[in-house]
This record gives structure tokens, sequence and C-alpha cells, in this order.
């Protein structure tokens, strides 16, 4: 287990948690990054868009980490928190190069801004 680099894109696994339990997933290859091209680089509406998103990001890589059985499909009848859907997504996003980290929240994110209270960076 070994820090992450400057990109974020690391070898080895991460580990992730849904619905309490734990996960170690690795990093997208080329291949699973091109699988998630529609909903990763899309430019659309804020809500369920985002919501398909992020479940279809976090079914990727628990399917290449080896548990096949965690579809989309078994992920929307989890106990998923929202907190656990954003970390668990910018956790793979960032282990897989796609973001730079502390911005890997930005694909989920639609142009819209926050509406939250939030007035500093995280």
């Amino acid at each position: 287990m070994s820090d992450s680099s400057a990109n974020g894109a690391l070898p080895g696994a991460i580990t992730i948690t849904l619905a309490g339990n734990d996960y170690e997933v690795p990093a997208l290859n080329l291949g699973q990054i091109e699988e998630l091209a529609d909903v990763l680089f899309s430019d659309t509406p804020a809500g369920t868009k985002s919501f398909q998103r992020t479940i279809a990001i976090i079914a990727t890589a628990l399917k290449v980490s080896g548990r096949a059985e965690m579809t989309e499909t078994m992920l929307r009848g989890m106990r998923i928190t929202p907190q656990e859907m954003r970390a668990a997504q910018a956790k793979i996003l960032e282990h897989s190069g796609l973001v730079r980290t502390g911005e890997a929240e930005a694909p989920a994110k639609t142009g819209a801004e926050s509406t939250g209270p939030s007035s500093t960076a995280a």
C-alpha cells in the first residue's frame, strides 16, 4: 500500500465503504473507463443523470474487483448513504487518475452552483 501520486493514478487497490461495509477496488483501466465514457463525460443536468453516473462508476469498480454480483441493480437495493456514494465516487475517480486529488466531485457536478451552505474549499 503506497501513497497517492500527484495525479491520483496508482496501481493497487483502495477501500470504499458502502452501506457500512468495506470493499477493495482497483484503479479502472482504459477499457473500463471507456465503458463509462457516456456517463463520465456527458454534460447532463444535475439530478437523476449524475446519480446514475455515480452508481455506474461504483458498480464498474466493484465488478473489476471481482465482485460481479455487485451490479447497479444490487447497489440500488443497498442502504448506501449519500456521503458514502460521494466518497466512493471520489476515491475511485482519484485512484483511476481521472481527476486530481481534491477535485474528485467535479465530474458529478454539471455546472450548477452548490446549494449547500459551504463557503470554504474542502
